[in-house]
């Protein structure tokens, strides 16, 4: 992390979310217009879709959440100790990825709406290094992305901002990720292979990006109907983590956990 910054933990991921979303490679990543209705369903992350990508890692997640509630933000990365990184692996994030969008997949497939205009969106998502694009994003605003700590802060103040309708953009995060590499130095994940990190990282990355593209897309076209959707899924995701916007609160770095 800079030191002395102000992290705001959304911020340069705005303009990527619209590079992989938009339906037209030349556009302005503003441009918010020329998102196709399709794209909702299609990215949609519903909770059969949520419990299958997160898989068997719910119990570690929501154990990391638990014991990140008890540290304070100050002096949790020096206890962490590094626990919460991982080496990258580019084959291993081909392979999640590959099985982000086959989930998507097999959700359209059980809903009949795999249309033409489906694949197409999928195909795009499967071709646009969304990782990637998050690691660069993250890098430029002082955030380590090999990070399983960060990950989950992400995912967190994703589901956390959406549920309360914030401004994402202006959403800051350094708290809680220190709170969160504080608790990664004890227990199972200090442990944990490079692997299991990164596809534990990985896997939030996807769920968060998808989600924020969502929300700014229901935003900027006054959907009402996929706002309070999407409104409610972050709701109840959080609640699959043993967390509520109510455990969620301002601290001196930005949001932390309560």
């Amino acid at each position: 992390m800079k030191s002395g910054k102000k992290i705001l933990f959304f911020q340069p991921l705005m303009a990527l979310i619209f590079l992989v979303a938009l339906p037209m490679p030349a556009v302005k990543a503003f441009d918010y217009g020329y998102m196709a209705d399709n794209y909702f369903y299609t990215w949609h992350i519903d909770d059969s879709v949520r419990r299958d990508m997160l898989r068997n890692q719910q119990k570690k997640y929501r154990k990391t959440y638990d014991q990140a509630k008890s540290k304070s933000s100050a002096g949790g990365k020096q206890k962490a100790a590094d626990a919460d990184r991982y080496t990258h692996s580019s084959s291993l994030s081909q392979k999640i990825s590959d099985q982000m969008v086959q989930t998507l997949r097999k959700k359209l497939q059980s809903k009949n709406q795999l249309t033409p205009e489906a694949e197409k969106a999928l195909s795009q998502l499967a071709n646009a290094n969304l990782i990637g694009q998050v690691q660069q994003a993250l890098k430029s605003d002082g955030y380590h992305p090999d990070s399983v700590a960060v990950a989950m802060a992400y995912w967190v103040l994703v589901n956390y901002g959406i549920a309360q309708q914030a401004d994402l953009s202006q959403i800051k995060g350094h708290g809680l990720v220190q709170q969160l590499q504080a608790a990664m130095g004890h227990g199972d994940l200090a442990t944990a292979s490079h692997a299991d990190k990164q596809e534990m990282a990985e896997v939030l990355y996807w769920m968060g990006s998808l989600q924020m593209a969502m929300y700014i897309e229901a935003q900027q076209h006054k959907n009402h109907q996929a706002m309070a959707t999407l409104v409610s899924d972050a709701k109840a995701a959080l609640g699959t983590m043993g967390l509520s916007v109510d455990s969620i609160g301002q601290g001196r770095n930005g949001l932390e956990l309560r």
